[in-house]
């Protein structure tokens, strides 16, 4: 269906206008694919014939983003201060200069919470297989209004309390169907993991790892009536292929290199279809649509450096991945869904980690446990979210 067209007469152009400042907020991105799979099940290999559980917990909260054009800003700023006037709704030229609806007043934070279990077995010397599974929660913090302007009269129903509630009431109605545009929540089981590790590579300080793996997509998807909802899975079946390399650089030093590509296999979503140019999008534009993700390829470094068990290190993980595709069956125009989906980061970690299991293993320890406590932040990025993150994870042998 064509998008609704913009009239003169005062009353249904009022309806067009304020509604068209909620639907651009539909254009907020999404924060940075979770893409470590190399380091999903661990670095190490466990001896055959002996298993290990890991339990991590991630907090994850971000104020700020980045556009298309890699410039970090707030979260949700192309939208705050932005005056609904006829540059942003041409039809208000014909109220005369000046005329304007008012102002946006949007603020936006995001928070979200992980847990994650892995296990682990060898079935051979070089040879671990496991699984992963998890569950997670985000909640996107927003607080919205529309300061009142030179509203032209009949543009805002007598009724209506003020011209937020206006948008409100308007945005909720059978035309559009959306929710209120307030914070949103999601949660929902995460995408599961299974794999193995091949140690196809091994010296006496060094060994080379390959780590594919499958992961299916269980994640709840994105509500395509609520605006403000964020996901921290996507949903997709993917292949991972990673190679991981380790080298003990002196007595204290260590290095770990990996590199990672993934098919991502086309799917069906529902969404509504729309332009890029298009702020309005109705009910009647809400289809299942089949979706062909990018395929993003990452790289980490990291190096450590131990004395004893306890070991402090520092990693850098770069990612990048190219548009997303859209196709509808009806023949709607999905090339909004498609812009400023290619994406690009770089995050950098801290972390320290207190490791008994080698010692456990060989019989000279009695605490069969690893326990990290790493810090993340993004360095540089495009056409995401700006988070920082917090992992805890402990690794028991059974």
């Amino acid at each position: 269906m064509s998008r609704p067209q913009i009239g003169y007469h005062r009353q249904a152009y009022g309806v067009v206008a304020i509604l068209g400042f909620a639907c651009a907020l539909t254009t907020l991105p999404a924060f940075a694919q979770d893409l470590a799979a190399p380091g999903a099940f661990g670095a190490d290999m466990l001896p055959k014939g002996r298993a290990a559980v890991r339990l991590e917990t991630r907090e994850t909260w971000a104020s700020e983003e980045y556009n298309h054009n890699g410039e970090r800003q707030a979260l949700g700023s192309n939208y705050d201060g932005m005056s609904l006037n006829a540059t942003v709704f041409p039809a208000l030229a014909f109220f005369g200069p000046g005329a304007t609806l008012g102002t946006t007043d949007l603020s936006a934070h995001m928070t979200g919470r992980q847990a994650r279990l892995t296990v682990g077995y060898g079935i051979g010397e070089d040879v671990t297989v496991g699984f992963q599974v998890g569950y997670g929660e985000v909640v996107n913090h927003v607080s919205v209004s529309v300061r009142p302007g030179n509203v032209p009269p009949g543009l805002v129903s007598p009724g209506a309390a003020s011209a937020t509630e206006a948008v409100q009431n308007l945005l909720t109605g059978a035309t559009y169907g959306y929710k209120r545009v307030q914070s949103s929540t999601w949660h929902s089981a995460l995408d599961p993991l299974v794999g193995l590790r091949w140690r196809f590579e091994k010296g006496e300080n060094h060994a080379t790892v390959f780590a594919p793996s499958l992961r299916f997509g269980v994640a709840k998807e994105p509500d395509p009536d609520d605006l403000m909802q964020m996901v921290l899975g996507d949903g997709t079946n993917d292949i991972l292929f990673g190679l991981l390399h380790t080298r003990k650089l002196s007595e204290h030093w260590d290095m770990q290199l990996t590199a990672q590509y993934t098919v991502q296999l086309a799917d069906h979503v529902t969404a509504r279809a729309r332009s890029s140019s298009e702020l309005l999008v109705p009910a009647s534009h809400r289809e299942r649509l089949r979706r062909d993700r990018t395929d993003p390829i990452e790289f980490t470094a990291e190096t450590g450096y131990s004395v004893g068990a306890w070991r402090w290190s520092g990693r850098l993980e770069y990612a990048r991945g190219g548009r997303d595709h859209y196709s509808s069956p009806s023949g709607q125009d999905v090339s909004g869904l498609e812009a400023d989906s290619d994406f690009h980061f770089l995050l950098g970690y801290l972390g320290v980690s207190w490791n008994g299991l080698p010692a456990y293993l060989r019989g000279e320890q009695k605490i069969p446990a690893l326990v990290s406590l790493v810090a993340a932040t993004t360095l540089a990025a495009k056409n995401t979210m700006a988070p920082d993150s917090l992992y805890l994870t402990l690794t028991l042998p059974f």
